[in-house]
């Protein structure tokens, strides 16, 4: 018996979907694997760029990313990978950048 993939004009093939985004709508999600690398989802924009600080606009918050040699390793469909020696990831209030 053979399958055959049912072909749709409507159908979607990839659809960027961040994990978790059933249980906090609208808030970014940050994954942070050891201090060398953190991924955040929802990111809209890089506010500030340098090797020891990021601040990121994601979903409607701002997060500030601390450490040494920091860079922006990818940043595509609203996920954003940075890579370095994280010290601190935090939520900054705007008046506060």
């Amino acid at each position: 018996m053979r399958f055959r993939k049912k072909e749709s004009s409507d159908q979607t093939i990839c659809k960027p979907q961040r994990p978790g985004s059933d249980f906090f709508p609208g808030s970014p999600l940050v994954v942070l694997e050891g201090r060398k690398k953190a991924v955040l989802y929802d990111c809209k924009k890089i506010l500030c760029y340098a090797p020891d600080e990021l601040i990121l606009a994601c979903g409607k918050e701002r997060v500030r990313v601390v450490g040494k040699d920091l860079y922006c390793a990818s940043f595509t469909c609203g996920t954003l990978s940075v890579r370095g020696a994280i010290d601190s990831v935090a939520f900054v209030e705007r008046e506060k950048i």
